[in-house]
């Protein structure tokens, strides 16, 4: 490691070229005076990220931006970031705060939107909560940007819209946002329709869609298989072949499915399991996290690593059994509600990813 990169980190270049290569797109360099971008279409839209300048008399402020255009011909507002000292100066848009009735959600975060019940109905989905969760520092909010993107894609665009001070080069982060960004654009595309909404004959479609959604953030894609839908994922940091997923479609009238995740893995010592916690915790690991000890019961090493509590956090509102072991991981759920099977995809993607980065020497240690 470079003298440079062991005093001031990595650099923005490196670590955005890295996340290209993640999402399987290019890394655009700014040139001598330009800005660095990454841009990505995932589950249909395109987004881009990049950063830009704010000056003030003799200083200037550097802000990060993660921009995806879309339809909004209803007009729909709205800002969600995380509560803070300064909350109750925020009157973003002059409208109220909304609750959506979910007490840790509600504590944490400061929602206000132009339709309520729309904004309610975004936000039921466990996995976009989990999502936004994730993100240590969040103000996401949906901009009137049709002069901006308008000419490229037609009337009544508007963006949703990241931004925060500073220059992210926490790749895993990153690459969080813009899973976030891609279930929040399919959310507002479906009006965050749940499958109990779902008419029976177009069932196998709309589960496809969303799983096709999370697998396509890494470069993948999902088909249907008979009465499975398969995922394929390569892995984004080349070290191994690709991931596998056969999630069973939704069996009526329960809505359950079942989850079976394989993915090989950069050898290593480090081995630990994973299963729903249960009275017998003779053996177990606490990690310090409430969320993740409260609902898993850990065994073997190398499980309390702070990269891993992003996706083992997100698979504590399932429950499956992980098995880490020396070459590989296996995540499985016999039976599990089917509108969370996309979120418990993304979360063994997200605890593959970081597995592999951690063996290679990448990751948190």
């Amino acid at each position: 490691m470079s003298v440079w990169r062991q005093l001031f980190g990595e650099s923005q270049r490196d670590a955005w070229s890295r996340l290209a290569a993640e999402l399987g797109t290019a890394f655009e360099p700014g040139g001598l005076f330009g800005a660095h971008a990454v841009r990505a279409r995932l589950g249909g839209y395109d987004l881009v990220l990049d950063t830009y300048q704010v000056s003030s008399g003799h200083s200037s402020q550097t802000y990060t931006r993660l921009r995806a255009p879309f339809v909004n011909p209803s007009k729909l507002r709205f800002r969600i970031f995380r509560a803070s000292y300064f909350s109750g100066l925020a009157t973003a848009f002059g409208r109220q705060d909304i609750e959506i009735g979910i007490a840790g959600f509600d504590d944490d975060f400061i929602i206000q939107g132009s339709d309520e019940v729309r904004v309610r109905a975004l936000l039921s989905d466990a996995a976009l909560r989990v999502l936004l969760a994730a993100q240590p520092r969040i103000s996401v909010r949906i901009d009137d940007d049709e002069g901006l993107f308008g000419p490229s894609y037609g009337p009544e665009v508007d963006a949703l819209t990241f931004t925060e001070s500073g220059v992210i080069k926490d790749v895993a982060r990153l690459r969080g946002l813009f899973s976030l960004f891609a279930a929040l654009l399919q959310a507002l595309q479906q009006g965050a329709q749940s499958l109990l909404g779902v008419p029976p004959a177009e069932l196998p479609t709309v589960f496809l869609r969303a799983l096709d959604t999370v697998a396509e953030s890494l470069g993948g894609d999902a088909e249907r298989v008979q009465d499975t839908v398969e995922a394929r994922v390569p892995n984004p940091i080349g070290l191994t072949e690709g991931a596998r997923c056969v999630v069973g479609l939704p069996r009526l009238p329960a809505l359950t499915s079942s989850f079976s995740f394989e993915a090989p893995l950069p050898a290593g010592a480090d081995r630990f399991t994973a299963e729903k916690r249960g009275a017998l915790t003779l053996g177990t690991v606490k990690t310090g996290d409430d969320v993740i000890d409260a609902a898993l019961a850990l065994r073997g090493s190398g499980v309390a690593r702070p990269a891993l509590m992003r996706p083992l956090r997100a698979m504590a509102a399932v429950a499956p059994d992980v098995r880490v072991l020396e070459a590989g991981m296996t995540v499985s759920a016999a039976e599990l509600p089917a509108d969370r099977a996309p979120l418990l995809l993304g979360a063994a993607l997200d605890l593959w990813v970081e597995l592999t980065r951690v063996r290679a020497g990448e990751g948190d240690r």
